[in-house]
């Protein structure tokens, strides 16, 4: 009788989700109901959930930033997010939804939630001209830079939402713009932009609604004045959705926008050429085929560090790995205060064989390191860096049990995991590798 709605964001919202893609699901109900712990959401209705048979990986994080219950529906990971209103009532359609007065009353949690379904309404909204084109854009950055290996919100790269507010602005400006050209104004716009200040969609403004905070680097005190990167969220209260971006991953980064833009140059400059003589257009989709071509991480590092997320069971493995992986991007920040040329982290976690004799199961990633021989004085000494994020930002999390750790090695190329090479095998990147040493030889010989 009181209501409550069901809005769907991100990616399946757009229409952009591929394959092993999540869906984010925000519930928005009456106060009653409740968020915090021990509210129904998260007590009657979890039980509820536990309970059905299609449901299972039901992970409750009821105390984080944007309240939610992480679990697989039939197999398809959904993201079920809650958001609170302030009376008795929760019924919202599509347009409510976008008046800022929905948000009177409200706390900041479920501000924040709201923000997603908000900000992907206003997306959609803004891009309508070409929505095509903008919808098309937005697929082949997302599949690019998971080729890359460049996507990754929580590891301090770009995610979806931040790809979507960026396809957005070159739509907005080329509203009548094919998806290759959308493409190659993005690329060309990240090039060039004059960071750190910052891209929005909207003006800045603010109605008058209470104290939810806004991205404000102008503000007396504001930690957003060091802000490397900001993409700013349209809706209010606006946000910098790039927050995690560091100095190591925004060079990472540029360097693939620069590999990117190169490759539509040619691309386009081929295409031309070849239609030209007769050939149709679908007939040059091969030009594109370098784009799409997986990074070799594995190869172009000099050392690599191996972290083991493990756990006594799987149960705990799924608690433990999402924050333990959040923490890295902890890690990166003091190793990147190191002399190094670059620093790079993979964003894709490999499961890990069960170790019968320790009882652990877990998964693994890998962080690749780089010195500069210019600056790099005797030895590369990780041991403090290592200890400090085992002992101090690990030891945050509320529900840790024993068990639960994050293991640090520092693997030999010849002994790193055959499947992190793929079909090919190692074998395949052993002139690559040694064309690297040899560059890095150069390098150390200069210096």
């Amino acid at each position: 009788d009181c209501g409550s709605t069901i809005f769907v964001s991100g990616s399946f919202r757009l229409g952009v989700c591929g394959p092993g893609s999540d869906i984010d699901v925000i519930c928005v109900v009456p106060s009653f109901c409740g968020g915090e712990a021990p509210g129904h959401f998260f007590r009657s209705f979890l039980s509820e959930l536990t309970e059905r048979e299609d449901v299972t990986n039901v992970v409750p994080i009821p105390d984080a930033a944007v309240p939610m219950i992480g679990l697989q529906l039939s197999g398809v990971d959904i993201d079920l997010l809650v958001a609170v209103m302030p009376g008795p009532n929760a019924t919202l359609t599509h347009d409510q939804l976008l008046e800022d007065s929905v948000l009177q009353g409200i706390d900041d949690k479920s501000a924040k939630t709201l923000n997603g379904p908000r900000v992907t309404e206003l997306l959609f909204r803004l891009t309508k001209r070409n929505y095509h084109h903008f919808q098309l854009c937005l697929r082949f950055l997302r599949h690019w830079a998971k080729r890359r290996g460049i996507y990754s919100n929580k590891l301090g790269y770009m995610g979806g939402v931040n790809f979507a507010i960026l396809a957005a602005k070159v739509a907005i400006w080329y509203p009548r713009a094919s998806a290759f050209t959308l493409l190659k104004n993005f690329f060309d716009m990240m090039l060039v932009w004059p960071w750190p200040t910052e891209i929005r969609l909207t003006k800045h403004y603010d109605p008058g609604l209470g104290n939810h905070v806004q991205w404000d680097p102008a503000a007396r005190n504001s930690r957003n004045k060091d802000d490397i990167m900001p993409v700013i969220t349209p809706a209010y209260p606006c946000m910098n959705s790039t927050y995690n971006i560091m100095k190591s991953t925004k060079a990472v980064m540029e360097g693939e926008f620069k590999r990117a833009h190169e490759i539509c140059e040619r691309a386009a400059d081929n295409v031309k050429a070849r239609m030209a003589r007769g050939e149709t257009i679908a007939a040059c989709a091969d030009e594109w085929d370098e784009l799409f071509e997986p990074v070799h991480f594995f190869v172009r590092s000099k050392h690599y560090l191996r972290l083991d997320i493990v756990a006594l069971n799987e149960e705990d493995l799924t608690a433990w790995k999402g924050y333990a992986e959040s923490r890295v991007r902890h890690f990166m920040l003091r190793l990147q205060r190191l002399p190094l040329l670059e620093l790079r982290v993979f964003p894709t976690l490999y499961p890990r064989p069960d170790d019968p004799d320790s009882g652990l199961c877990g998964a693994f990633m890998f962080i690749g390191i780089t010195p500069d021989p210019k600056k790099l004085q005797g030895a590369l000494r990780l041991g403090s860096i290592i200890q400090n994020f085992q002992q101090n930002e690990l030891s945050k999390f509320r529900g840790k049990k024993p068990g639960m750790d994050v293991q640090v090695t520092k693997p030999k190329w010849k002994d790193l995991p055959a499947e992190v090479f793929g079909e090919k095998g190692q074998a395949a990147f052993v002139e690559e590798r040694q064309a690297f040493k040899r560059e890095m030889a150069e390098l150390a010989a200069e210096a």
